[in-house]
């Protein structure tokens, strides 16, 4: 099992080459169509301009052309042998949104590789788009931070475990990832009023089956209960996958409505904002 087909979403140039070359680690490590897209901006986004004006769209849409070249100079630069093969696409959605544009394409990719928002950057003729992508995309998104970029793929992984039916997507969606690591950890977050009674013998339950069926994928696997920190779940899974060296966090997207995430934050939100490793989000 592996993932043969990547998409890769640029949107900055100071974004691109790290991105790029993680993008086609992955690829490389799989065997995958690395295919690289960049999307214009639509015609119902007009930025300001440092003056305060706004942009004519025309002038917008052209400048995008030559930023576009370059991105796609930057992800065609060959700086090493490369396993993957590679294709260039450009997305003009019109008049829809720049993420509808990314979605429609990833829908037929094993992965999605995107950038965490980075909340200085205000170009929104390049929007970030991270947190959308997450739960509006069809397929599972890894989501790499805009700071330290990782060099490789991952050989140590966490996965936020709740037994819920994102976190087993969520899972399974990464299984390829998983197979190819050295170990995988399985954080687990419950209180110890959770790890009482009826429901928590059948969480245990749960527990024990999903890491009977990674062994039976070959996967190394490691079981973390952690009890949560007095700040909330996020930073303790953060505080988890550090510990345990982690390279990647898996985990299930937004078990309560969008709305209510941004509305009051969230344990997703919270570790998209705050994540040092990527993450492979599956909604």
């Amino acid at each position: 099992m592996s993932y043969k087909t990547i998409l890769v979403y640029l949107n900055s140039e100071g974004q691109a080459k790290n991105l790029s070359c993680y993008a086609m680690a992955l690829a490389d490590a799989h065997g995958a169509h690395l295919i690289g897209l960049t999307v214009m901006p639509s015609f119902s986004d007009v930025p300001p301009v440092e003056t305060g004006t706004m942009t004519l769209i025309d002038d917008l849409r052209n400048a995008f052309r030559a930023d576009a070249a370059r991105l796609q100079a930057t992800f065609e630069k060959k700086n090493r042998v490369q396993v993957a093969t590679t294709e260039w696409r450009v997305g003009d959605p019109g008049f829809h949104d720049v993420i509808e544009t990314v979605v429609e394409t990833g829908q037929s990719a094993d992965l999605i590789v995107a950038c965490q928002d980075d909340p200085d950057w205000r170009n929104e003729g390049f929007r970030d788009i991270a947190g959308l992508l997450g739960i509006q995309a069809a397929r599972p998104v890894l989501l790499v931070p805009y700071q330290g970029y990782p060099a490789a793929p991952p050989q140590r992984i966490g996965v936020a475990w709740d037994a819920s039916k994102e976190a087993a997507r969520a899972l399974f969606d990464s299984l390829p990832l998983l197979k190819q690591a050295k170990i995988v950890t399985l954080i687990s977050v419950r209180s110890y009023a959770e790890r009482d009674g009826a429901e928590a013998a059948q969480a245990k339950q749960q527990d024990g089956d999903i890491c009977a069926a990674l062994g039976r994928h070959g996967v190394t696997w490691a079981f973390s209960p952690e009890l949560p920190l007095e700040e909330g779940v996020g930073p303790t899974l953060l505080a988890a996958a550090d510990r345990h060296s982690a390279e990647v966090l898996v985990m299930g997207g937004y078990g309560h409505s969008r709305i209510r995430e941004m509305i009051f934050g969230g344990v997703t939100r919270y570790v998209l904002q705050n994540t040092k490793i990527p993450v492979l989000l599956s909604h």
